[in-house]
């Protein structure tokens, strides 16, 4: 369009543009493309190397937190089946095992799904109900 003096609405213009398939008058010359160096090849292959790390990475730390948030879930449903005095039992014995006050008071605030005791918490089911957890 900005080759056309003589355009007076640009929307009609490319209205019949796209009706009529206006071609331009010059061909558009393609940029030439940079020459890419060996050394710019190598850093990218390194790159894409570090990315698929980090990647794999990050896929098994969200497998590990999947694992840790489906075992505290089987927790939860064996701590539901108790009643209420083998409950709090449970949680004394368990608070008992505990060695700093940080992680008690975390286990206070959050019960069993602590995630800062959570391999404890799921240690500890483990060897009370053993078979709840075999897969």
């Amino acid at each position: 369009m900005e080759e056309q003096d003589r355009v007076k609405s640009s929307v009609g213009y490319l209205s019949a543009a796209l009706r009529d398939d206006y071609q331009p008058s010059q061909p558009a010359q393609a940029a030439p493309s940079p020459a890419v160096s060996p050394e710019a090849i190598e850093a990218a292959r390194l790159r894409a190397e570090e990315q698929a790390i980090e990647d794999a990475g990050f896929a098994a730390r969200q497998a590990a937190r999947a694992d840790r948030a489906r075992r505290l879930d089987l927790v939860e449903v064996l701590v539901s089946r108790r009643n209420p005095t083998q409950r709090d039992a449970d949680r004394q014995l368990f608070m008992a095992g505990l060695e700093d006050d940080l992680e008690r008071e975390n286990f206070r605030a959050h019960g069993w799904r602590s995630a800062l005791n959570a391999s404890a918490i799921i240690a500890f089911w483990q060897d009370m109900e053993a078979e709840a957890f075999e897969e």
